[in-house]
């Protein structure tokens, strides 16, 4: 029974701390892509350097989630009176809620507050950038699917911890199922919702029975991110805008 009790609580911090490592991570991601759509607006143009580029928001995303998961399991299972996470010892998740937000709420509410400042900052340079109107629409387009894919993850969490400091009430349950369908939604919001896909459902005739609407819809002007020729020149010749 004893071995059971700990193969189970052993198994147990592992699903704990595997939660903790994706739910971190989407936030790194988040921070990244708002990093490099504010690269995107300090460049005088789009410029295509693949792997070279992408793979250091890659490093941040992964390697930075994995670094806090490794120093939270360190200080929960190191022996003393320290504020642990409690994750794997009595339960599969925090103590309580100010452990949770002592490690996770913490971190989350860092990366928000960066997102915001560096997404008012894109906003105030991005409709005063004298380029090329291409351009300038491809950069408006990303900005904005960008701005909508930070709410969609960022605001239900802001709800998820002024949840955690207040009273239960049936309004955090629904918050707490929209967060479960975040998957879903984004998937929508990034694909299926997308002018060109929803032309190629049109055309098929999976949307007949909304046609007028999907018409309106389709009659606004089109999706721009890929409007502008990429260009593949070494990262230091490039330039940058003051």
């Amino acid at each position: 029974m004893k071995l059971m009790a700990y193969s189970d609580m052993g198994w147990c911090a592992v699903r704990g701390f595997l939660v903790y490592f994706f739910m971190i991570a989407a936030f790194f991601w988040s921070n990244a892509i708002s990093i490099q759509v504010l690269l995107s607006i300090r460049r005088p143009t789009i410029l295509d350097y693949g792997w070279r580029e992408f793979k250091w928001y890659m490093i941040y995303a992964w390697v930075c989630p994995a670094v806090l998961t490794i120093c939270m399991a360190i200080v929960n299972f190191h022996p003393g009176d320290h504020k642990k996470p409690g994750i794997g010892l009595n339960h599969c998740w925090f103590y309580n809620k100010y452990q949770q937000w002592y490690y996770m709420y913490s971190v989350i509410s860092i990366l928000l507050t960066a997102n915001i400042c560096i997404f008012i900052y894109t906003s105030m340079m991005i409709w005063r950038l004298s380029l090329s109107s291409s351009h300038a629409r491809a950069l408006k387009f990303k900005f904005a699917m960008t701005v909508r894919l930070i709410i969609l993850m960022g605001l239900p969490w802001v709800f998820e911890m002024i949840g955690s400091l207040v009273e239960k009430h049936v309004i955090w349950t629904i918050l707490d199922i929209f967060n479960t369908l975040q998957g879903i939604l984004i998937f929508l919001l990034l694909v299926v919702f997308r002018k060109r896909v929803v032309k190629i459902m049109y055309k098929h005739g999976w949307l007949n029975c909304i046609s007028g609407f999907i018409e309106r819809y389709l009659a606004k002007e089109d999706d721009e991110e890929n409007v502008v020729q990429h260009t593949d020149v070494p990262m230091n010749d490039r330039t940058t805008i003051s």
